[in-house]
């Protein structure tokens, strides 16, 4: 078992660094407990904290996205606007304190019309700095579970410098080896090439054979586009091809290809969030550059047909064109995870339990004598640390 996997599974216990490393920023908070993959919980990274900070905003978004989905469903769409303002609020009171400046490179909101991140939005204390941090960030990533009370659901944050940005669009995308990523062609329909990439895959990892596979996709949330990849899959031998349901959230899987929590995940194939891919790829940069995502943008508007296979997300109106030229990027290109996070940019990742995350073996939170407790992941070069942060209602 690996440092990092250590961390993964240990107990957190009560810290009283982190403690006043969080309280720096949240007053509420009354204790942390932590444990990390090396010993030293040591001093912060840089004099403004950023990792702290970083924390205690995903910390407190996790906090108000349970809070606010109630005991009462209510209307689900109402729910779901209140769950994610008040993610939203309470993490950018937090974000704002941020010493340095902070500009926003992916966001989850604006494309679902809903509150949220978005890019080019600008949060901390100094407009001018030397030097400019970027943000990833989707403060409630399963707003739907959190709303029907489900388990999984996440708050995602992270830190760099020199991320690039994306709009709040979609992408096609396929995790690899970065050994082969270059050798991989995802420019014709994925129906068509999928079985072939997977095996080139399955090939660098190790000869693997197809039915050892164990290979995740898109949820159906979105309606039957991955209806056609996913039975050319089973078909062609895979193993096991998991469609999460009812929605995919993404970092705990990638955590399982780089081999930090079980069961093992050999690759990733389907359509996914922008913003969402933007924050794997930084994960990866940070706990596992051996692995990259080989992507190509997809529409957003495409999901309003009605298809059994993805070729209506590959055809985009003219102001999702605009929005990807606005961040230098085409819509019928292929890109790598390192066009979105260069090797070394990255700087922090962290994941707070909204309802629990039994892939990451994160509790749902829970309520004692007037406090909460949220459990969550700071991810750092090579290094993780698990976290417990309890704070007044």
């Amino acid at each position: 078992m690996t440092v990092a996997e250590n961390a993964i599974h240990a107990v957190p216990r009560f810290s009283e660094a982190w403690t006043r490393r969080i309280q720096a920023f949240d007053a509420s908070v009354t204790e942390v407990h932590a444990v990390s993959s090396m010993d030293d919980q040591g001093q912060p990274p840089h004099d403004s904290d950023p990792h702290g900070i970083l924390v205690a905003g995903m910390a407190a978004a996790a906090k108000a996205g349970w809070l606010a989905a109630g005991p009462d469903p209510g209307d689900i769409t109402a729910r779901k606007r209140r769950i994610d303002g008040d993610a939203t609020a309470a993490a950018e009171s937090i974000l704002r304190e941020f010493a340095e400046r902070l500009i926003i490179v992916a966001g989850e909101g604006p494309g679902e019309q809903m509150p949220g991140a978005f890019l080019g939005q600008e949060l901390g204390l100094a407009q001018e700095s030397s030097q400019t941090w970027s943000g990833v960030f989707d403060y409630v990533d399963g707003t739907t579970l959190t709303a029907l009370g489900l388990p999984g659901a996440l708050s995602l944050g992270g830190l760099g410098v020199g991320l690039r940005g994306v709009p709040d669009l979609q992408a096609y995308a396929v995790l690899a080896p970065v050994s082969i990523a270059d050798q991989l062609d995802i420019s014709t329909p994925p129906e068509d090439h999928a079985l072939e990439l997977v095996e080139a895959i399955a090939a660098e990892c190790g000869g693997h054979r197809l039915s050892d596979l164990r290979v995740v996709t898109h949820s159906a949330d979105t309606g039957s586009f991955h209806h056609t990849l996913i039975r050319r899959l089973a078909d062609g031998g895979v193993g096991e091809v998991v469609v999460p349901d009812p929605v995919i959230i993404e970092p705990p899987y990638v955590l399982a290809r780089a081999g930090l929590v079980e069961p093992r995940v050999d690759t990733m194939i389907g359509v996914f969030g922008f913003p969402e891919l933007a924050f794997a790829c930084l994960v990866l940069e940070l706990i596992a550059p051996q692995f990259t995502f080989v992507f190509r943008p997809a529409s957003l508007s495409g999901l309003r047909a009605s298809s059994p296979t993805l070729a209506p997300l590959f055809d985009f109106e003219d102001g999702e064109i605009e929005q990807l030229a606005d961040v230098g990027l085409e819509p019928h290109t292929r890109f790598f995870g390192s066009d979105l996070v260069p090797a070394g940019s990255g700087r922090a990742a962290a994941m707070f339990s909204v309802t629990g995350s039994p892939l990451l073996n994160l509790a749902p939170p829970t309520r004692c004598d007037g406090t909460v407790s949220i459990d969550g992941l700071l991810v750092e070069r090579g290094r993780m640390t698990r976290l417990r942060v309890v704070s007044r209602q």
